[in-house]
């Protein structure tokens, strides 16, 4: 019963001794690290990590080992080009000390964070946008009025009639 509730998590298990050595591995954790159940079993923990991260989960096991507590990576490690978190559990009886390491690939709920601060950005960029031209389609119908005004007390034959009629017709252009 329990090999079957195991095998049906979507979380990656691992079992792993005081010195980093796999013991156990489900099914899970074996897509999300992208190594076969025989290639985890015995290999080291810590090796399935880049550099930065590996040191600082060896500093963690060790730490828990003297003050046995949860620890819970609150940002995501690189495992097979996906991130991960952690959830690190010291298992102690007893007959043995172990860790329940659980992995929880978060790349598309990361995918999909950075995509909506994308879209906040674009957003605030067209609240920008749309407030600066609010305000410059307010100086133009300022122009614009003052002009049709301008037109309306002049003879079309006033030498510059032809350019503030240009000048009224550009600005409701750029309005």
């Amino acid at each position: 019963h329990f090999e079957v509730i195991m095998e049906r998590m979507s979380e990656g298990i691992l079992e792993i001794t005081p010195e980093g050595r796999i013991v156990y591995t489900n099914s899970s954790s074996t897509a999300l690290i992208g190594i076969a159940e025989e290639g985890l079993l015995a290999s080291n923990f810590t090796d399935l990590f880049q550099e930065m991260d590996c040191q600082m989960i060896k500093d963690h096991l060790v730490t828990m080992q003297t003050q046995p507590k949860t620890m819970i990576k609150d940002f995501p490690v690189m495992i097979n080009s996906k991130q991960i978190l952690l959830n690190i559990l010291p298992v102690i009886n007893e007959e043995h000390k172990t860790f329940i390491i659980i992995l929880n690939d978060v790349s598309e709920r990361k995918r999909m964070e950075a995509q909506l601060i994308q879209a906040q950005k674009m957003e605030a960029i067209g609240t920008l946008a749309g407030g600066i031209a609010h305000d410059f389609n307010n100086l133009l119908m300022v122009i614009q009025g003052n002009i049709s005004l301008m037109l309306l007390d002049i003879d079309p034959s006033y030498p510059h009639y032809e350019m503030l009629k240009n000048v009224e017709n550009q600005v409701q252009s750029g309005s």
